[in-house]
């Protein structure tokens, strides 16, 4: 697996309480060094920071000597955000038409790499008017191609055997820790490429100690301590580093290396603040 395989995942762009401590020039040094390492592929979506992370990549991107062609971009739709603040889910043909152009324009391109349903709610949801907007966005040359985020049960049975269905991507929650994926998806998988967030289970799988974790509040940790099932996850943590003990590696080299040998996951999306993790991060992939 080489540096091809890696998305840099800009949840965190825009979105708090990371852009809250981070300067806007921090944010752009990070896609330039991440454009820099080889990285191409970005994922994104209008719910980040409500439209901000799709803004700062754009203005990150603008200044790269790297070509559009060569850039693959990811954004979502569906998950929309009221004024007030409250998330709410629409995935109508006019509320997907405007959500693509509403991101084409902040991306500053005429066309989406690959766009992906963000969360459906099956209870909201007409299968067939989604796969129809989508196939005929697709026809205009406004996305290259579509795919699910975050999809279970029902739901994604329908869409993936749907007739006019062109599903390519599918993209969620997976690594060494959270293997629901290998239930929920994997089975259903048949041409579709599957795309792994959260490698690390924000710094969960990684040799910091969860209080420390917990203080420095990074990427969502203490929305992760605070989960009901956090004792049986401690105990799972700990087994897994005395796994990584044993084969004289990091909790964190063996949490890679995992989703690194596994063949169901064509790619992996990280998500950091800093240059030093993106390093690390990449230097794992290259090796041997």
């Amino acid at each position: 697996m080489n540096v091809e395989k890696i998305i840099l995942w800009t949840r965190q762009i825009g979105w708090p309480p990371s852009y809250k401590k981070c300067a806007e020039k921090k944010w752009m040094d990070l896609i330039h060094h991440a454009l820099t390492l080889g990285i191409r592929a970005f994922d994104t979506a209008p719910i980040y920071g409500n439209g901000q992370s799709e803004i700062l990549l754009w203005k990150a991107l603008q200044k790269s000597p790297v070509n559009r062609k060569n850039i693959s971009l990811i954004t979502k739709f569906g998950m929309r955000l009221w004024k007030g603040g409250n998330n709410y889910f629409c995935f109508s043909e006019e509320s997907i038409k405007q959500e693509l152009q509403e991101s084409l324009t902040r991306l500053q391109t005429n066309y989406i790499d690959v766009y992906l349903l963000h969360i459906p709610d099956e209870k909201q949801i007409d299968v067939d008017e989604v796969i129809q907007v989508l196939n005929t966005l697709k026809s205009e040359w406004q996305i290259k191609s579509y795919g699910l985020c975050n999809t279970y049960g029902w739901l994604l049975e329908n869409f993936l055997h749907h007739p006019d269905s062109h599903i390519e991507y599918i993209e969620d929650f997976y690594n060494i820790l959270e293997r629901k994926a290998e239930k929920l998806i994997f089975p259903y998988l048949d041409e579709q490429k599957f795309f792994a967030y959260s490698p690390l289970y924000r710094w969960f799988l990684t040799d910091i100690h969860p209080k420390i974790l917990l203080q420095k509040d990074e990427a969502g940790i203490n929305r992760l301590l605070k989960h009901n099932g956090i004792k049986d996850l401690l105990i799972r943590r700990q087994i897994l580093k005395n796994t990584a003990a044993s084969q004289w590696i990091s909790l964190q080299g063996l949490a890679l290396n995992f989703l690194k040998n596994n063949s169901h996951v064509d790619k992996i999306l990280f998500g950091t603040t800093s240059k030093e993790h993106l390093d690390e991060f990449v230097w794992y992939f290259l090796k041997k």
